[in-house]
């Protein structure tokens, strides 16, 4: 499986995010490695401690956050180990993390003295990280659980716009192989839904991108190509071949398959029948 980024319109969409907010947000891909972020080329709190000692601590810490999102494949919070509140949000698609957010380096009303006391490096001056601490824009509560809603839907906007998506051939195994395992079923749009646990309007995308039809024409000639297969030998009846390729009533499915052929079904097993 391949997950394919579209990594322009993610930096602009980290940009954006950084000019609003001045929250910085970055893009991973499932193995942690940034896909887009925004980094400041001035010296900030965050590249101060970097810079003296505590660059492995940081790493450390987003792992951390990183490695319960994983897991639970939901949003998740904490505070770093700099006392900084940060959140990771996994980029689902279908029942598949493709991605992660992560956005940090939120100063929350943590007290500078416990701030300071949590830094393990030596070399950082207490006055210059103090500096750096009061330059950072201050968020209440209530305003971070409103800026983490905003990414939360960033979440939903990256998907929809197919920003990461899975290569397509992945998507039409998951369809091919659920189609065939269920053809006697009731097979709709509805069901497609919940199986590959995708929206109506994107499910519809990916059928005119991968198939180029509806997705009750291709239900239905997937359902006819399976009968001609079956047709093909003699050891069931055209009844029987019915009921296993299709929920359709007899009538209906010779009617269809007439009409998609040419021919009636059994006219097709006596052209094409298996010695």
């Amino acid at each position: 499986m391949e997950i394919l980024y579209r990594k322009e319109q993610l930096n602009n969409i980290v940009r954006d995010f950084y000019n609003i907010t001045k929250i910085q947000l970055g893009v991973l891909d499932t193995e942690f490695n940034f896909v887009a972020r925004y980094v400041e080329s001035e010296v900030n709190f965050c590249s101060y401690i970097q810079q003296n000692g505590c660059q492995e601590d940081c790493l450390c810490s987003d792992e951390e956050i990183l490695r319960r999102c994983e897991k639970d494949k939901c949003a998740q919070r904490h505070i770093c180990h700099a006392g900084l509140v940060d959140y990771a949000f996994p980029i689902v698609y279908g029942e598949n993390i493709v991605g992660y957010i992560i956005m940090g380096r939120i100063r929350s009303s943590m007290d500078f003295e416990k701030v300071y006391a949590r830094i393990k490096s030596t070399d950082i001056k207490k006055s210059t990280l103090k500096k750096h601490w009061n330059r950072l824009a201050f968020y209440n509560d209530e305003q971070i659980q409103s800026v983490a809603n905003l990414a939360a839907m960033l979440v939903n906007y990256i998907i929809s716009r197919d920003m990461v998506y899975l290569e397509q051939n992945f998507f039409e195994l998951q369809v091919k192989k659920y189609l065939m395992e269920n053809l006697s079923s009731d097979l709709s749009v509805d069901s497609l839904c919940k199986e590959l646990c995708v929206s109506k309007n994107v499910l519809y995308k990916l059928f005119h991108n991968s198939f180029h039809c509806s997705v009750n024409e291709y239900i239905t000639n997937t359902r006819i190509n399976e009968a001609k297969r079956m047709l093909s030998d003699k050891d069931m009846t055209v009844s029987q071949v019915c009921e296993t390729v299709s929920n359709w009533n007899y009538p209906y499915f010779c009617r269809l398959f007439k009409i998609k052929t040419g021919v009636t079904p059994l006219k097709y097993r006596k052209e094409n029948a298996l010695e």
